[in-house]
């Protein structure tokens, strides 16, 4: 039995123009040649008031959707959905979620492409207003938690003031009230330092760094103030690790995770530090959802202390959670390790158990996956510093 002859564009017109989904029908060039009636009448236009695609849509989602219409047109691959923003009549943003497919027409040379869309608007007013609010209900909990820390802070600076105003001949009490103001001022001037930090734009001074000389840099600072019962190994890849980035707020990230594998070993341990390159094929893509394929640099912090257990582990990266003593930090370190690791493109992975220590993994994306330059550091231990 012969195949039946493909349809012609009026019989495929007439097919779609009481569907309910919103149909519309483009050439390779982005011309339109149908739009049934709940596509035209959703956007308040005509087929003839709106003959090219592209006179509608946000300049903003152009290239996206013309990559997908000529993905489609190439592969038949419908992929995703694909969202979009495009002008009613009234000049108004609707968003439009369509899927498409490409189709071969009895009286068109070309193969079209045939699109199957939604207008999800109201889903995405509903979602950018579950955003808003969650973002309100954030701040909220960092303006509370900076006014708690604030407050901690100046409370016992205030009760010196009023002491030493009944007894400004004790001198004693005037050396205690300085060294109190010294260590409080200290706290404050690393909160509002952190806070900063919070306040920064993603990629605002973005450039190629080398991520083994950030992390000798902070090495070379932090090393002398660990514990000497604490040994402290680093292995790093062999070559260098290329990233785009800032170097400070790297630094940052590096310095709170060496400090805080340190501050987990009381009794003394092992912090490592272990750099290495990790294929595209080597992760499984739920570990990063929405992530491209590509090389990453890992970093991987460990000590060999207290451990977290699993509810724990689930509240350290919340503004202000701490599991130090009141007063030892500001519960903004890993908070901060989180956005800065997040800006730079990456990921962070923390396993821990209790009494067996933590790996915490930050994983970041290479600048090039082919960087022929060797690091200046070999895969020897950088530093290796034994307590007494």
């Amino acid at each position: 039995m012969p195949a039946p002859p493909p349809l012609t564009l009026e019989q495929l017109a007439r097919f779609v123009d009481d569907v309910p989904d919103l149909v519309v029908v483009v050439t390779a060039d982005a011309r339109v040649l149908v739009a049934n009636r709940a596509w035209c009448e959703g956007l308040g236009v005509t087929t003839a008031e709106r003959s090219e695609f592209l006179e509608g849509l946000h300049p903003e989602d152009a290239a996206a959707w013309l990559d997908r219409l000529d993905a489609t047109l190439a592969s038949e691959d419908t992929g995703e959905p694909l969202r979009y923003r495009i002008a009613d009549r009234d000049g108004n943003w609707r968003w439009h979620e369509t899927r498409g497919s490409k189709l071969l027409l009895g009286d068109v040379a070309e193969p079209v492409y045939l699109g199957i869309t939604r207008d999800v608007t109201d889903e995405r007013v509903a979602d950018d207003l579950r955003v808003r609010h969650g973002k309100m209900e954030g701040i909220g909990a960092l303006a509370g938690g900076i006014a708690h820390d604030i407050g901690n802070l100046l409370t016992p600076m205030i009760g010196f003031s009023q002491m030493l105003h009944d007894h400004p001949e004790n001198q004693d009490l005037v050396i205690e009230f300085l060294d109190v103001v010294d260590t409080n001022v200290s706290k404050l001037d690393e909160l509002t330092r952190e806070l900063t930090l919070f306040g920064r734009k993603p990629e605002c001074e973005y450039r190629p760094m080398d991520l083994h000389a950030t992390i000798a840099e902070v090495l070379s600072e932090a090393t002398p103030t660990l514990d000497g019962d604490i040994d402290l190994d680093v292995t790093l890849a062999e070559r260098i690790l290329l990233l785009r980035g800032e170097n400070a707020p790297i630094a940052s990230m590096i310095d709170h995770l060496v400090r805080n594998a340190a501050d987990a070993m009381p009794d003394g341990g092992t912090l490592s530090v272990t750099t290495s390159i990790i294929a595209p094929d080597s992760i499984p893509t739920d570990r990063f959802p929405g992530a491209s394929p590509r090389t990453w640099a890992e970093l991987c912090v460990s000590d060999t202390g207290i451990g977290m257990d699993p509810e724990t582990r689930e509240k350290i990266f919340e503004p202000f959670f701490s599991t130090k003593k009141k007063g030892q930090d500001t519960g903004l370190g890993l908070t901060l390790v989180l956005k800065i690791v997040e800006d730079h493109g990456g990921h962070v992975e923390v396993e821990s158990r209790a009494g067996e220590g933590t790996d915490v993994r930050v994983f970041l994306p290479l600048l090039t996956e082919d960087e022929p330059s060797q690091s200046a550091f070999s895969s020897e231990p950088l530093i290796h510093r034994t307590g007494p």
